[in-house]
């Protein structure tokens, strides 16, 4: 009797669901293909991929992901290369052009609301995206490091808590609110970064299992975050400031959420950062789930 109810259960409900998510990739199959196929890769286009993307489907069955569309749809997105002149810095522009990239990133991701990267068949994964480079003309470098007020350094953490987006919320507070679900430096709620660092590194973990989006549901995946430090400072002589959208996959259905997206931030002239990436973000049963398991999109 058990073999016929299960017979009878995958006949009436998995099968068909299954079926109707098939012919469903399919047709975005096609109009993915109908949209996004041309070569010229801008933000706009980037963010249609994205929403394209995110709302494909996935199939769930018992706890586990066989059938990911997302895994048949690249992300058709260049990171966004920013140059900053010595008519930004004479002008007091360099803290809205840094945090405005900050949010375009959040932005065209979701807003943390968008499920943009694959679940793996089985557990969990991090993926990664590297979303907008800032440099720094050799004329606007010599302009902050001859500054008796900027002495070489731009304040990132000073940006996120004292400059406003669109002359309105200051950035941090808009980051924070524009979501429904999640944000950006605090990934589930379970451990924030320390925005006042010396440099970008992972640490210890929270110490605590509880991850909730911001409506106070709790997410049901196992394991903990572990510390992220992000650089206050950005040192004018340590290379570009490197913008990342990371992701937190799990495999199976969540009712609050089966993914959690962060941001963070590095120079590409800190010796270590590579040795960073290689530390463990996520604990969970042993596995090695790092900051970034894997990368998408078109580096510039």
């Amino acid at each position: 009797m058990k073999r016929m109810n299960k017979r009878a259960q995958w006949q009436n409900y998995l099968l068909p669901a299954i079926m109707a998510i098939l012919v469903l990739g399919i047709s975005f199959y096609f109009i993915f293909n109908e949209y996004f196929t041309s070569e010229d890769i801008d933000r706009d286009v980037c963010r249609q991929s994205v929403m394209v993307r995110s709302s494909l489907p996935e199939v769930d069955v018992v706890g586990t992901t066989p059938i990911s569309f997302k895994k048949q749809f690249p992300l058709k997105c260049k990171t966004n290369v920013i140059d900053i002149t010595s008519d930004d810095v004479k002008e007091k522009r360099v803290d809205n052009i840094i945090g405005d990239a900050l949010v375009e990133c959040w932005y065209i991701f979701g807003s943390g609301d968008g499920d943009v990267f694959p679940a793996s068949v089985f557990g969990k994964t991090t993926s990664c995206i590297p979303c907008a480079r800032i440099h720094f003309t050799n004329e606007a470098k010599k302009m902050i490091n001859d500054s008796k007020e900027l002495k070489g350094k731009i304040d990132i953490e000073g940006l996120l808590n004292g400059a406003k987006f669109d002359d309105k919320f200051f950035y941090l507070n808009y980051l924070k609110g524009v979501g429904k679900l999640f944000e950006p430096f605090n990934p589930a709620f379970n451990n924030p970064f320390d925005l006042g660092g010396d440099k970008f590194k992972i640490g210890g973990w929270s110490g605590s299992s509880v991850k909730k989006i911001k409506d106070g549901s709790e997410i049901k995946m196992s394991g903990e975050f572990g510390s992220i430090s992000l650089p206050k400072y950005l040192d004018i002589d340590k290379g570009d400031l490197i913008i990342v959208l990371g992701q937190l996959t799990d495999s199976g259905s969540d009712d609050a959420a089966n993914y959690v997206p962060y941001m963070f931030y590095f120079q590409n002239g800190q010796e270590d950062y590579l040795k960073e990436m290689d530390k463990r973000l996520f604990f969970s049963g042993g596995r090695n789930d790092m900051i970034c398991n894997s990368w998408e999109g078109i580096p510039a």
